[in-house]
């Protein structure tokens, strides 16, 4: 059975105990070692209908965790008349919802259409139903932000400056850290997207803004600004955003060390 966003689940996680460790333990929490417990909790985001993967919103015991389920941990869909009147209303947290999403008509048939077609014909449907009026001039296919080879492109990237640093230790720890990461790629659990850049006339100019397409089809978000796409970045969840921070950690160290700051002594 697949289910939608807003739908109510009762579903197991170890999640917001982990959490809890990780807050006020002083040692190394594994969370798959933790016991999973039942929850309530709606669903924010289908990461992936045909692989049964949702990101959730707990409401109780504890509520506000936000975590990824699968199938095989839901234990079923819950009528909301089981719950008190107000736990039942989502109340989603704004700085992790996804901006300015359109989904796209069902009865429509994309089928003769190439993968980048697809992607930019969503982005017209979304842009004239969510900012009619518009203007666009070019459209700018991106096959793979927000999206697991992103990340291995990322750590790939600096391969070139990581092999600039002469020490053979340093550079050999930079590399378990990278294999590290790339042990995590294939089995974080987020929605992934396509990209369009969308350039867009004004009577001065053109600006451009970045448009999301899930590479299921069935979400299109508008990305006008930073704070939007910083909103889009944490919708993704726990385990897009873990992963981002690993990566960036990873980067600035590599960075760190093939360019060394310049220091001066100042003479007394």
């Amino acid at each position: 059975m697949s289910y939608k966003k807003n739908d109510i689940l009762l579903f197991m996680t170890n999640e917001p105990q982990a959490h809890l460790c990780e807050m006020f333990s002083h040692e190394t929490v594994i969370k798959e070692e933790i016991e999973k417990e039942p929850y309530y909790g709606f669903v924010k985001s289908v990461i992936s209908a045909k692989d049964g993967i949702y990101l959730m919103q707990t409401l109780k015991p504890r509520k506000g965790c936000i975590c990824v389920t699968e199938t095989a941990d839901i234990i079923r869909l819950v009528d909301k008349n089981e719950l008190p009147e107000e736990e039942r209303e989502r109340e989603p947290r704004e700085y992790m919802e996804a901006p300015n999403v359109y989904i796209p008509a069902h009865n429509a048939d994309y089928s003769a259409l190439t993968e980048q077609e697809h992607c930019i014909a969503l982005v017209k449907e979304a842009m004239e139903h969510l900012f009619p009026g518009i203007t666009i001039e070019e459209f700018n296919f991106k096959s793979d932000w927000f999206s697991h080879s992103q990340f291995v492109s990322t750590l790939d990237y600096f391969d070139a400056f990581r092999e600039r640093i002469k020490d053979a230790a340093i550079k050999a720890k930079l590399l378990r850290m990278k294999d590290e990461i790339l042990k995590h790629v294939p089995t974080a659990r987020f929605k992934e997207y396509f990209t369009v850049k969308v350039g867009i006339s004004t009577a001065v100019d053109t600006y451009y803004i970045i448009v999301a397409v899930s590479k299921e089809f069935d979400e299109v978000c508008v990305l006008r600004d930073i704070n939007d796409r910083s909103n889009f970045f944490r919708s993704l969840g726990p385990e897009f955003v873990d992963l981002s921070h690993a990566v960036d950690h990873y980067r600035d160290k590599v960075l760190e060390v093939a360019f060394p700051k310049s220091t001066t002594t100042e003479n007394k």
